[in-house]
């Protein structure tokens, strides 16, 4: 599954102007903007609470990843990557989900809001204890 073919945008400090449910990328993570703002330059998505870390993004170029603020104080430009290689399909082959779970589904990412076994034909589109997040 992908979402929309497109990568996950980099958070950067430069004014960008974020709003609730947007989701960036950051020092190897994806982060869920929980209040709407404009960014600031050191104010960073894993130091401000007005972020909600999501999950780990897995680096697949062999390339070294620092975790210093210096590196990506401003852009996070390296930060981009697809959503469908850093989060599972969602499956209804009786998968046990927990909650915060993040899943991908016909190109949208769905998080779950109550801790269930996955059943077919119930689509995360389709049931309440999926919520999507853009």
């Amino acid at each position: 599954t992908t979402v929309n073919n497109t990568a996950m945008p980099a958070w950067s400090g430069a004014a960008v102007s974020y709003e609730l449910g947007d989701l960036v990328s950051y020092n190897g993570y994806i982060y869920k903007v929980v209040l709407a703002h404009t960014s600031v330059a050191n104010w960073y998505p894993d130091q401000v609470w007005y972020f909600e870390q999501q999950a780990a993004i897995e680096n697949t170029d062999n390339t070294n990843e620092t975790n210093s603020n210096e590196t990506n104080a401003n852009d996070g430009s390296n930060d981009d990557a697809n959503i469908s290689d850093v989060m599972p399909a969602w499956s209804g082959a009786a998968v046990s989900y927990e909650l915060g779970d993040l899943v991908t589904y016909n190109g949208y990412i769905y998080k779950v809001v109550l801790a269930h076994i996955s059943v077919a034909n119930w689509y995360p589109d389709q049931v309440w204890y999926f919520e999507q997040q853009q």
